[in-house]
C-alpha cells in the first residue's frame, strides 16, 4: 500500500488537500479450480431446515412447546423372523437429534440422508435406489409406513402436556421419563436384498 502511495506521489497523482487519487491495481490472473462434483450434507439439509423454520413460524408454537428428541435409525431386511418381528440389518445403526415439530417429509429426508453413507458402504457394488426403500416407524413394536410427501408434523402433540403452573390450559414440551427413543428404519426391497444375500 505504501509503495502505491509513494508511486502515486511521484507520478503527480497526489491531489491537493493531502488526498491520493486511485491508481489502477495490479492485474491478477484467475486460477481455474476443478469443478465441484456435488454438495455436502449441509447443502442437502438446507431446504429441509428452511421449510421447518418457515412452518414453525406459522404454527403458532412457542419455544416452550418445541424441544429436541433423540431417535434411532436402522436398516431392515424385507423379511420377518419366526416371531413376526422385522429383521434389523447387522451393522447399520445411527442416532439423530431432531426437533419435536418436524414434518413427516423433513423427517423422511433426514432419515435417508443419515443412512445414505452406511447403506452405500454396506451394499458395495450392489446397485440400489434409496427412494425405493420404504421408511417405517418401528417404535414400540409398530411397523407404520411413513408418507414422505406429508407436510404434517409427524409427532403432532405427542410431546405436549399441560403446564404444571398455569391454569389456562397452556401446553409445554415434555418427554416422558421412561420413554425409549423412537425407532425408524429404511427397508430394503426384496430384489436388492436377494442380490445382497448372493454375495
Amino acid at each position: 500500500m505504501r509503495q502505491n502511495v509513494n508511486e502515486s506521489q511521484r507520478q503527480g497523482g497526489h491531489a491537493p488537500g493531502g488526498r491520493v487519487t486511485a491508481m489502477p491495481g495490479p492485474t491478477v490472473s484467475h486460477q481455474r479450480y476443478p469443478p465441484v462434483s456435488g454438495y455436502s450434507a449441509s447443502h442437502t439439509q438446507h431446504a429441509q431446515q428452511t421449510l421447518a423454520w418457515s412452518q414453525r413460524a406459522y404454527k403458532g408454537l412457542n419455544a416452550n412447546q418445541i424441544g429436541m428428541l433423540r431417535i434411532n435409525l436402522y436398516a431392515y431386511e424385507p423379511t420377518f423372523n419366526a416371531k413376526g418381528q422385522p429383521c434389523i440389518v447387522d451393522g447399520i445403526k445411527e442416532g439423530l437429534r431432531i426437533s419435536s415439530d418436524i414434518t413427516t417429509r423433513a423427517l423422511c429426508g433426514l432419515i435417508r440422508e443419515t443412512l445414505r453413507l452406511p447403506l452405500l458402504e454396506y451394499c458395495g457394488s450392489v446397485p440400489f435406489d434409496m427412494n425405493d426403500m420404504v421408511i417405517r416407524d418401528a417404535s414400540n413394536g409398530g411397523w407404520m409406513r411413513l408418507d414422505p410427501h406429508s407436510e404434517d408434523s409427524y409427532f403432532g402433540d405427542t410431546f405436549l402436556k399441560p403446564h404444571p403452573r398455569k391454569k389456562d390450559g397452556g401446553l409445554i414440551f415434555s418427554i416422558p421419563a421412561n420413554m425409549k427413543p423412537p425407532v425408524f428404519g429404511l427397508v430394503f426391497t426384496a430384489g436388492v436384498w436377494k442380490q445382497l444375500e448372493e454375495i
